[in-house]
C-alpha cells in the first residue's frame, strides 16, 4: 500500500480552517475519480501488450520462414537487402575471427563460448535429426550448401607463420547472412542448438579391405651350382651316415607319377630322381622315362624328407608337358642315358630351389671328389631299403680307363668295353649309388674355385655291379659328352643364345 502527497485540485474545495479533512461528499467523488483514472491506464496498458505481443509473434514466424533464428537476434527484422549498420573488422588470416564477427553481430551469446564451440564443437552435433533419414543437427558452420563438411575447409587453424606487417583496421559492411537453401526446408528453426541447422550427411565412401603386407626382402639373384654345405636356416647334427641338411642340394629334383588306388585316393609314386637345370627344364636319365607318357609325370623340386612336411620351405611341383631323349640312347646298354623333361610352368627359384651348373663339352673331371644325391636304396636286393632323408655319397671320380679295367673283372669279363658316353665314379667299400637313384645327379666342385665351391653337374646316375661292391665303381652317363645336345635342345625351345650355359660358369671354366 502506498501514499501520495496532497496536492491541491481545482475540483477539490478546502474548509476554511483548512484542516485537510474532506467533507463526506468531497471523499466520495474523490474515489470515483481515482478509479476512472486507473482503469483507463489499466486499458492502455493491456492495448499497448497485445499489440507488443502480435508484432512479436508476426516477427517470430516471419523469420522461421526466412530460415533465421528469430531468438538470437534483439534488433527489429529488416528486409534481405538491407545492411547492418557497418562495423570494424581487423584484417586476419583466420576464418574463426570473421566467424566468431558473425555470430557476435547476429547474436547476444558471449564470445568465449563461440570461440569454444568453433574449436570443438557442441557434443550433441549431429546426434538429432527433426527429419530422420534426412539430415541432423550441426553448428551452422559445418554446413556448406546443404552438406555437412567433412574436410574441415575453412574451420581448421592453419599452422602457418602470421603476417608481421601491422594489422590495419578498415569497416566493412557486412550484409545479414542468408542461409544456403536447401530442398524442403531442412535448415532452419527445427534444432535444439542456437545455431544448429539440419544439414544432409555427405553420402558414405565405401571402406577399403585393409591387407596386411608382408615386407619383401631382398630379391633373390640365382646362382648355378650353389651348394648350401651347412643347410638352410639349421643344422641337423644328429644325421645317420650320409644324410644331406636340408637345401643342402637345391637343385635335385624327384620324379613322380600319380596314381589312383582301388578307394581313389591319389599316390605319388616315385620313378627317378634329376636335376634342375633351367626353370621349367629337368635333366635325368633316359631309361627314367623312355615308354612312358611324359604328360603322366610331374617332378618336386625342394622336396628333402619324404615322409613329413616340415621343411622351411614348401616343396614345387610342376607338371611336365614333354620328354626329350637323345636320338641315340640305346636302351639295352644304356649308351647316351640322357633325357629333358619340359615342365607346364617355371619353378619358382630360391634358396632351396635353384639350378647346377653345366660343364664345358668333354671337360675332364678325374680325380676329383664328388658327390651323388637321391632317395634310392642302402643296399642292393630286397634288404634294401628306400631313404626318407635325401642321402649323399662323397665318391671319386675315376679316369675312363681305370674304370674300364675294374669292369672288366666282373661279370662284365675281359671283352667289356666302356662307352665314351659313360663316366665312373666310386669302387670305396659300402659307398655307392642303388636301385632307385636312376636319373639322379653326380656333381663336383668346380675347378679353381675358392671355398665355398660351385658344382657343376659331370653325370647321371645309370647302372653298376651290384652296389657298393670294394673296387666297382658306379657307372653314370657323361654330362661333359652330352652338354653340347643338352645346349642346342633347350637353346631351341626358348629361343636362347647358344653359349646360354656357358655364360653361368665361372671365368675360369671358360
Amino acid at each position: 500500500m502506498w501514499k501520495s502527497k496532497e496536492k491541491k485540485s481545482k475540483w477539490m474545495p478546502q474548509t476554511a480552517a483548512n484542516t485537510g479533512s474532506p467533507l463526506p461528499f468531497q471523499s466520495q467523488t474523490l474515489g470515483r475519480q481515482l478509479a476512472l483514472d486507473y482503469g483507463m491506464l489499466f486499458k492502455v496498458l493491456v492495448t499497448f501488450v497485445v499489440l507488443t505481443g502480435c508484432c512479436c509473434w508476426a516477427s517470430r514466424i516471419k523469420r522461421q520462414e526466412d530460415g533465421e533464428f528469430w531468438w538470437l537476434n534483439k534488433e527489429k527484422p529488416v528486409d534481405d537487402e538491407a545492411l547492418v549498420e557497418p562495423i570494424a573488422e581487423a584484417k586476419s588470416n583466420s576464418p574463426d575471427e570473421s566467424k566468431i564477427a558473425n555470430i557476435k553481430q547476429e547474436s547476444s551469446i558471449d564470445s568465449t563460448v563461440v570461440a569454444q564451440i568453433l574449436s570443438s564443437g557442441p557434443e550433441t552435433a549431429g546426434k538429432f535429426s527433426p527429419h530422420p533419414g534426412v539430415c541432423v543437427c550441426v553448428p551452422y558452420y559445418l554446413c556448406n550448401e546443404g552438406q555437412i563438411i567433412t574436410d574441415g575447409a575453412g574451420i581448421i587453424d592453419i599452422r602457418k607463420k602470421p603476417p608481421t606487417r601491422n594489422v590495419t583496421i578498415e569497416a566493412k559492411s557486412i550484409r545479414k547472412r542468408d542461409v544456403p537453401p536447401v530442398p524442403n526446408g531442412l535448415v532452419g528453426g527445427n534444432c535444439p542448438g542456437s545455431i544448429e541447422v539440419c544439414c544432409k550427411m555427405p553420402t558414405p565412401e565405401p571402406i577399403p579391405e585393409i591387407v596386411p603386407t608382408v615386407p619383401l626382402g631382398p630379391k633373390y639373384v640365382s646362382t648355378c651350382g650353389v651348394r648350401n654345405g651347412d643347410g638352410l636356416n639349421v643344422r641337423i647334427t644328429n644325421f645317420k651316415d650320409n644324410e644331406s641338411q636340408y637345401g643342402e642340394f637345391p637343385w635335385m629334383v624327384a620324379i613322380l607319377r600319380p596314381t589312383v588306388s582301388a578307394a581313389g585316393k591319389t599316390n605319388d609314386v616315385y620313378q627317378c630322381g634329376g636335376s634342375l637345370i633351367h626353370p621349367s627344364v629337368v635333366l635325368t636319365a633316359a631309361h627314367c622315362v623312355v615308354g612312358k607318357d611324359p604328360k603322366s609325370l610331374k617332378i618336386r623340386v625342394g622336396e628333402w624328407d619324404t615322409q613329413s612336411a616340415y621343411e622351411f620351405f614348401p616343396h614345387q611341383d610342376r607338371l611336365v608337358v614333354d620328354a626329350v631323349i637323345h636320338e641315340q640312347y640305346f636302351s639295352a646298354a644304356l649308351f647316351n642315358d640322357v633325357a629333358l623333361l619340359f615342365l607346364a610352368e617355371p619353378v619358382d627359384l630360391g634358396p632351396e630351389a635353384d639350378v647346377v651348373c653345366i660343364p664345358q663339352p668333354n671337360q675332364v673331371f678325374d680325380g676329383s671328389r664328388c658327390f651323388a644325391t637321391g632317395w634310392g636304396k642302402d643296399q642292393f636286393g630286397q634288404a634294401g631299403k628306400y631313404q626318407h632323408v635325401l642321402k649323399k655319397i662323397e665318391l671319386p671320380l675315376v679316369p675312363h680307363p681305370t674304370c674300364e679295367s675294374s669292369l672288366r673283372k666282373t661279370r662284365l669279363g675281359q671283352a667289356f668295353k666302356l662307352h665314351e658316353s659313360f663316366v665312373c665314379a666310386g669302387g670305396e667299400p659300402g659307398k655307392d649309388t642303388c636301385k632307385g637313384d636312376g636319373g639322379s645327379p653326380l656333381v663336383c666342385p668346380i675347378p679353381g674355385e675358392r671355398k665355398p665351391p660351385r658344382y657343376v653337374q659331370v653325370g647321371i646316375v645309370a647302372w653298376g655291379i651290384g652296389c657298393g661292391e670294394n673296387g666297382v665303381p658306379g657307372v653314370y652317363a657323361s654330362i661333359p659328352h652330352a652338354s653340347s645336345w643338352i645346349a642346342d635342345k633347350i637353346s631351341k625351345r626358348f629361343n636362347l643364345s647358344p653359349d646360354y650355359f656357358l655364360k653361368q660358369l665361372p671365368s675360369s671354366m671358360v
